[in-house]
């Protein structure tokens, strides 16, 4: 029997309702009305300054691969993705970005820069999650290494996107029993131009450079907004025990079985609290508040989608 993906994603609700169910809400209303306001705005203000760097990051691809997209269209066209990402399974709804970026540049070449985008992102939080993983494993017992197998799937991704010959035979099966005759000659034209862009990029040591930095400023910024948001709310966790789980939420996240990662963000951040002793209520506060802050990001891509939609075709 086929489930549908919104069904699944209902999973994550459920485990929310769960939690809720044998929480104190009241102490949980005190935690952050109790909370320290400079914190909880510093944390809310780097909001646009990370939507203009994921924007920025994005012009940059865009640019060294020759193609042509304003700073502001980009930044605008990135809350859309992030957006309609977020609602979708693994946030594979940021490809949206290609039907605007699309409107001055060849299609093939426009989703190359989407793809090398989330590429980019899959190969940072792999990165800060592994070094989480470190941590844990030194400051509390070794069998913390049990945690590796979550790097396992984004590291098998980055293994086959990054090798030609490889993606090419793991999806010709796919290509040959899923997708229509009539979409073959696209997808395979994407498949080559996002290889040629790869090459491209790769080559450019300068722009590639420029990149990473933009990207790694925006994961440590993530980890930054989190570190102030549990400050915020009285709790006593170093910044280094913040960077160690933070990410490895973040993967979490990813599972298609929750919307925003509601329950599965609650749950782990239950875990990565009680390895330190602090009360599920103040793991649950922070989750609320991260919840929100995505929100508020999410909110304004809503707004931006809504004036200027674009009809989704499957």
């Amino acid at each position: 029997m086929k489930i549908s993906t919104r069904y699944i994603s209902l999973i994550g609700i459920l485990l929310f309702a769960a939690i809720i169910s044998q929480t104190d809400i009241q102490k949980i209303q005190e935690i952050i009305l109790n909370s320290k306001t400079d914190y909880l705005i510093t944390a809310f203000l780097m909001i646009p300054i990370m939507i203009l760097l994921k924007g920025l990051r994005w012009k940059k691809i865009i640019d060294t691969l020759e193609l042509k997209y304003s700073l502001k269209n980009s930044c605008k066209v990135s809350m859309i993705g992030t957006f309609v990402g977020t609602l979708t399974p693994g946030r594979s709804g940021d490809l949206i970005r290609t039907l605007y970026l699309q409107d001055e540049n060849p299609s093939s070449k426009s989703i190359s820069t989407i793809i090398i985008d989330r590429l980019l992102d899959i190969i940072c939080l792999t990165f800060f999650a592994a070094i989480g993983i470190m941590i844990l494993s030194y400051n509390f017992n070794q069998s913390m290494y049990k945690l590796y197998p979550i790097i396992l799937i984004p590291l098998g991704l980055i293994a086959i996107l990054t090798n030609k010959k490889l993606t090419k035979k793991i999806s010709y099966r796919f290509f040959k029993q899923f997708i229509p005759q009539q979409k073959k000659t696209y997808i395979k034209e994407c498949f080559h131009e996002f290889y040629k862009s790869l090459k491209t990029i790769s080559q450019q040591k300068k722009e590639l450079l420029q990149i990473i930095t933009i990207t790694l400023t925006i994961w440590l910024m993530g980890i930054i907004q989190t570190y102030l948001l549990i400050t915020a709310l009285n709790i006593n966790i170093s910044f280094l025990y913040v960077l160690s789980f933070t990410h490895l939420i973040t993967l979490i996240n990813l599972i298609p079985i929750s919307i925003s990662g509601i329950g599965t963000r609650d749950i782990s951040m239950i875990f990565f609290f009680s390895l330190v002793n602090i009360p599920s209520t103040y793991a649950i506060s922070t989750s609320f508040l991260a919840l929100i802050m995505l929100w508020t990001e999410l909110g304004a891509g809503a707004i931006l989608w809504t004036l200027n939609p674009r009809e989704i075709k499957i």
